[in-house]
């Protein structure tokens, strides 16, 4: 991750994340998932992670959601890394599952805390449209 060490080193990461495909990218994600904690709290580093996210497969996803498990209090309190955090709830439902398990014992510390109270919040919206749905299908 030496291109990732100013806004245009991101830039040019991110560009590469949404145009090469095949063993380079999966070689680029993996590296990206394995240095998330790193990338994940700076002003433009998180957008590297996120672009990860959205043009790798789930399993980037979930990769970089278990490099992340552990820091995901911290990260909701910092402005950067608020972002990835939300962006990490945004994949398939027993992602946010773990996600809110790993947040849950520091509830009240994050809602003390603007970036976190945000992604409390959010994540509190996507349990209750969870459940509608779990409630939709039971009947």
């Amino acid at each position: 991750m030496d291109l990732a060490i100013d806004e245009v080193g991101c830039r040019s990461l991110n560009e590469c994340i949404s145009t090469i495909s095949g063993k380079q990218k999966i070689t680029l994600l993996e590296s990206i998932a394995e240095d998330a904690v790193f990338l994940s709290n700076d002003r433009y580093r998180n957008y590297v992670v996120q672009q990860a996210m959205m043009y790798g497969h789930d399993n980037v996803a979930v990769k970089i959601l278990f490099s992340l498990c552990g820091h995901f209090t911290q990260l909701s309190q910092e402005k950067w890394g608020s972002h990835v955090v939300e962006k990490c709830r945004q994949g398939n439902e027993t992602l946010c599952l773990d996600l809110v398990k790993d947040l849950e014992p520091h509830l009240p510390e994050l809602q003390r805390n603007a970036g976190g109270k945000q992604v409390v919040n959010i994540i509190i919206s996507d349990l209750e449209i969870h459940f509608q749905r779990l409630a939709v299908n039971a009947n």
